[in-house]
């Protein structure tokens, strides 16, 4: 009943809050003629700075846009230069990325941010990739095509602005294109205005919850920054409903939010870019599953390896190691992302041969050049789960070979649990932290934590890809509803843990028959050396990432010979040959952190 009421609180909010706005007109800014105020800036600063607005016509509602215009010194009031648009981060404001700002203007870029509607000092209600955002980005690049009518043009954004990224150029390539929101037509017909695009950790669909689980803590802070979104307000109260009687009377709302948004499905339109695209995600990113941008990656390099199709652009790829959003504090993605823009959008050519960039914490946090990904000659290897009655409760092994007779399951309850880093209990699921405590050590909890752990490696091994973890499981009652997480890590020789990849899913209705479920687990790239081990943990409802499940009993994790619950990963070549070239590096990875803002900010310091 408490979830019920939560979401019954929402929805008295939302419709409290929302209802006719009044829009003042929209005075566009008009580009001022010459300044002597901006002559000052550009001889002190190297560049000037115009605060302008925007008249968007929306979607839903018309309004205004804020945005903030920097134009280099090396550069014309008006055209002969290159530039790009940073598109916002969702709940962001343009004043956050001041260095993104400086990095493309010090390149002798135009560069142009701006507030989405709703946030910052923009007018009208805030959406989240909305058709109004989709609107409203065509405004500010007809406005940024038609004043400052720059040679090429970039757009770049991290999360939502990696979202909006993508739709400049599905939907936003050309006033043909953006009049009609179809993405069928030709980015060329009519005024092009978008040249390349890089996507950092965008989410391609609209989505609350692809896990059956619901990640309350994220509605709830959206809801808020967004000024109370009704959007928020349907997909929120059918997932925390999920499992209720409430649920079926409010079963339809999610399938309107789809239904509106389902023409702007991105990875369905991926067909419809022709401009070059780098992709940027991380390793730790929890929010935009990594595993949802590499397949965007891939599918863009199917369409260049395939001669039916004319797409013949630069694609790139980045894997860096934090967490959602992370990469954009990460100067040396930064460095490299606007790199890539200035070469491409002045014809430059490749900026190396290598089409993939990763970073890991095995590699000691520096930037490696990959072929291609997944990383060239990736074999397909599968560890099974294995506990038998000389095992202690809780304490399995991960075995090459399938179990053949009848082995003990293994009893998961579903409580709220904290299923973060081993042996610790803060901070949870926060990427990084068992990096920062080295001391951490797995310990099994019998029927709140299940431990699967190998023997010592023989010889180093590196697991690449997105490992699946393939269950069986049943339920004692019969009618069992969980959650189920699992987490990947690397046990040393002296019993420390580090975590690597980690995924989950909720289980409902599940019998006492067994029946299988699949934990699709996060992209990894990592390098378990010889005498280290590998663990898998599995954990029920984690209170901090996502409310917990409606209570139904406690979950077996089955693993005899009829029901070999298992592990499948990648193991890729250790012994490859990088490719030429030179990887990022930067101020991410620094003895000198203090330097490296100085840097980034070109501060004299």
């Amino acid at each position: 009943m408490r979830r019920v009421a939560f979401a019954a609180v929402i929805v008295l909010v939302a419709l409290s809050v929302t209802g006719a706005r009044a829009q003042p007109v929209c005075q566009e800014t008009p580009r001022a003629p010459a300044n002597p105020v901006f002559a000052a800036q550009q001889q002190a600063f190297g560049f000037h700075d115009e605060e302008v607005v925007i008249c968007s016509p929306g979607y839903t509602d018309p309004t205004h846009i804020a945005a903030r215009l920097w134009v280099p010194s090396s550069c014309p009031g008006v055209g002969g230069c290159p530039g790009v648009v940073i598109a916002p981060q969702f709940t962001s404001t343009k004043e956050v990325v001041l260095s993104d700002m400086l990095n493309a203007v010090h390149r002798g870029l135009y560069a142009l941010s701006y507030d989405e509607r709703g946030q910052g000092t923009s007018g009208g209600q805030a959406t989240f990739e909305s058709r109004d955002d989709i609107v409203d980005q065509a405004a500010v690049l007809r406005w940024f095509h038609h004043e400052v009518r720059p040679t090429k043009t970039a757009v770049q954004g991290v999360s939502g602005g990696g979202w909006l990224a993508l739709t400049a150029a599905i939907f936003n390539c050309g006033s043909a294109r953006a009049a009609h929101y179809d993405s069928s037509i030709p980015c060329d017909r009519g005024e092009r205005w978008v040249d390349a695009i890089a996507p950092e950790e965008p989410p391609a669909a609209f989505s609350f919850d692809e896990f059956g689980t619901c990640q309350a803590s994220f509605a709830l802070s959206a809801f808020i920054e967004s000024r109370a979104y009704p959007g928020f307000v349907p997909p929120a109260a059918t997932c925390v409903a999920h499992g209720t009687p409430a649920e079926a009377a409010a079963g339809h709302v999610r399938d309107v939010i789809t239904a509106d948004l389902g023409p702007y499905h991105l990875v369905s339109r991926l067909g419809r870019i022709d401009v070059p695209v780098y992709l940027v995600t991380s390793f730790g990113d929890r929010t935009v599953l990594p595993n949802t941008v590499v397949r965007e990656y891939e599918l863009l390099r199917a369409r260049v390896r395939n001669p039916n199709d004319p797409y013949k652009r630069d694609v790139r790829l980045l894997i860096s190691d934090e967490g959602h959003g992370g990469v954009e504090g990460n100067f040396a993605v930064v460095n490299d992302v606007f790199s890539w823009i200035d070469r491409i959008l002045r014809d430059k050519g490749p900026q190396r041969g290598a089409p993939v960039v990763i970073a890991q914490h095995w590699a000691g946090d520096a930037f490696r050049l990959e072929r291609e990904w997944p990383i060239p000659g990736t074999k397909v290897a599968q560890l099974y789960l294995s506990r038998t009655a000389n095992d202690a409760a809780g304490a399995g092994k991960l075995v090459p070979a399938a179990p053949r007779g009848s082995e003990p399951a293994d009893e998961l309850m579903n409580v709220p649990m904290d299923s973060g880093d081993p042996g610790r209990a803060a901070l949870v699921g926060a990427p990084g932290v068992d990096q920062l405590w080295e001391d951490t050590s797995p310990t099994p909890i019998p029927g709140l934590r299940l431990d699967y752990e190998t023997a010592p490696m023989s010889t180093t091994i590196e697991l690449s890809g997105d490992p699946v973890l393939t269950l069986w499981i049943s339920s004692l009652n019969g009618v069992g509803n969980g959650q189920i997480h699992a987490a990947l890590y690397e046990v040393r020789a002296d019993g420390s843990a580090i975590e690597f990849s980690r995924g989950r899913v909720a289980v409902w209705n599940v019998g006492t028959r067994p029946q299988k479920a699949t934990v699709l687990l996060t992209t990894s790239d990592y390098r378990i050396p010889k005498g280290s081990r590998l663990l898998l943990t599995i954990m029920p409802s984690d209170v901090i990432q996502v409310t917990p499940a409606v209570p139904g009993g406690t979950t077996l994790v089955q693993h005899s010979g009829g029901t070999p619950s298992a592990l499948t990963f990648g193991l890729a070549p250790v012994d490859r040959v990088p490719p030429k070239g030179t990887p990022p590096s930067g101020a991410a990875y620094t003895s000198d952190p203090v330097g490296a803002i100085c840097g980034a900010f070109a501060l004299p310091c």
